[in-house]
């Protein structure tokens, strides 16, 4: 079963020692209406491990965290084998979990797009894909497109306030049927590169 593999690499499968791994950041910031009409600034976020080709298995991703500027609305983009490692998820996070790289809405937080009725637990508010229709996190790479389906829900109504619970900013994208094109940046562990840039509060209200 080892031939064709050099013979130190089968060695240290047979060991079982741990393939040398490369750790990246991934991230982007983007302009885009919220649902009130206001532009603001986005930005997508996740880490990779990835391994030498021959043990690409074992390649790993985190989930992918989109924040939004004069927000505190932190989603979580999950496929299937990133949502089995998440520890501590929300219950409503589960809900739509299968079917690619998705985020699900949140009853008492969100209204899917064009009704008025809170959105279901295995909504798919958020799609995070690529050209090739990528449906894991480690396989996206320098383009991506998010698909958003959802707005956020006022208080006592729903009307989109971007204010969530307890008067929270709830503010991310517009929903739309176009998906928004983004650019990728990849920075191996150690580089300058490495720091996500923050999102600049001092333009919010």
């Amino acid at each position: 079963m080892w031939q064709g593999l050099p013979w130190f690499i089968a060695l240290a499968t047979m060991l079982g020692i741990p393939a040398c791994a490369s750790h990246y950041q991934h991230y982007t910031a983007f302009e885009a209406s919220n649902a009130n009409g206001e532009v603001r600034w986005h930005r997508l976020q996740w880490q990779t491990v990835r391994y030498p080709s021959w043990d690409w298995r074992s390649d790993r991703a985190t989930a992918v965290r989109l924040e939004s500027q004069c927000s505190d609305r932190v989603w979580l983009l999950l496929d299937p084998s990133v949502a089995a490692s998440t520890q501590g998820q929300a219950a409503w996070h589960r809900g739509c979990v299968g079917q690619g790289i998705v985020a699900c809405g949140d009853p008492q937080r969100d209204r899917a797009s064009g009704t008025d009725a809170p959105v279901q637990p295995d909504t798919v508010c958020m799609t995070l894909t690529d050209e090739a229709g990528a449906r894991r996190i480690i396989d996206l790479e320098h383009k991506a497109l998010l698909t958003v389906s959802c707005y956020p829900a006022g208080p006592g109504s729903g009307e989109a306030t971007g204010e969530g619970m307890d008067g929270m900013k709830g503010e991310y994208p517009r929903a739309s049927v176009v998906p928004y094109p983004v650019r990728i940046r990849r920075a191996p562990a150690g580089s300058h590169e490495w720091t996500v840039p923050e999102l600049n509060r001092g333009a919010c209200d």
